[in-house]
């Protein structure tokens, strides 16, 4: 019961930011972006077409309350530049929605901001990340982030979230130099996940009181699923199998409910902390 009421709250709260945050930007006409640009007014903009960065960055956020809508366009670029970056300033509540991003060094990051919204998007065959945020009550929604990272890459996942309390539904991580999904800080619900084939774990999420649900993690070097560095976690509904270390990781006491686990190298459940998990 405890996981069901703070989960209800976060959702809440991200819901209600998003509900008074970004509505605001999608009331006001949409702008059309035909070229890459840097965005100094808050409101709602739309791709009209293709873009392409040959070098650097192509859209730079630095404002919030944002709405980028790619209305199933595509934005390419180069390994030294990011498709959507916040500049390094203020760009929290951005909501990114309905389109592609490919071959940057980084999909989308947003160095400085939270309360991002990422709906319906493919991010995919970036040399470092494909999708980093800093700041924490996220909301990332049938989400494909494929295919990222490289030698030369510092986190080289599919994504990476910084701090507290994400929203991450449908989401797929496959195929990554290492890791699918990096979540620090705790506080996570992931549903309807899958990470498969990844250089890494699969499902890293830290910080204690975590929840991964309905979610498959398969074919991965490290973890399937891993959720550690506290304790108060679940895993239910879940499936991890042919992974190169356990199927699941996890900090006790914590619980896991309907999880099948198999074909792991190093183990199908690993207890990582002293206390007791709950499995049934």
């Amino acid at each position: 019961m405890k996981h069901r009421i703070s989960w209800l709250k976060i959702f809440a709260f991200a819901a209600l930011a998003w509900l008074f945050a970004g509505s605001a930007a999608w009331a006001q006409t949409p702008v059309p972006l035909t070229d890459c640009q840097v965005i100094t007014k808050s409101g709602s903009y739309y791709l009209k077409s293709n873009l392409s960065a040959p070098s650097g960055d192509c859209l730079d956020i630095e404002v919030p309350n944002i709405v980028i809508d790619f209305r199933g366009h595509t934005i390419t670029g180069s390994p030294n530049g990011r498709g959507i970056w916040d500049g390094g300033d203020d760009a929290n509540y951005a909501i990114i929605t309905n389109g592609k991003i490919r071959n940057f060094g980084y999909g989308i990051d947003m160095a400085l901001s939270g309360s991002v919204t990422i709906n319906n998007m493919q991010v995919t065959d970036s040399a470092d990340a494909g999708i980093y945020i800093f700041g924490g009550s996220n909301t990332l929604n049938q989400v494909k982030s494929n295919n990222n990272g490289s030698s030369s890459g510092f986190y080289n996942a599919g994504i990476v979230i910084e701090n507290c309390c994400s929203l991450l539904t449908g989401v797929q991580t496959n195929n990554n130099f290492l890791d699918g999904m990096d979540l620090y800080g705790g506080g996570y619900s992931v549903d309807q996940a899958t990470a498969e084939k990844n250089g890494g774990n699969g499902i890293f999420a830290g910080g204690g009181h975590n929840f991964v649900s309905n979610s498959t993690a398969s074919g991965n070097t490290g973890d399937g699923i891993e959720v550690d560095d506290d304790t108060g976690n679940l895993v239910t509904h879940s499936n991890a199998s042919h992974n190169g270390k356990y199927g699941v990781s996890i900090d006790c006491p914590g619980n896991l409910t309907s999880v099948t686990a198999k074909d792991n190298t190093s183990g199908n459940i690993h207890n990582s902390d002293s206390g007791t998990c709950t499995q049934f």
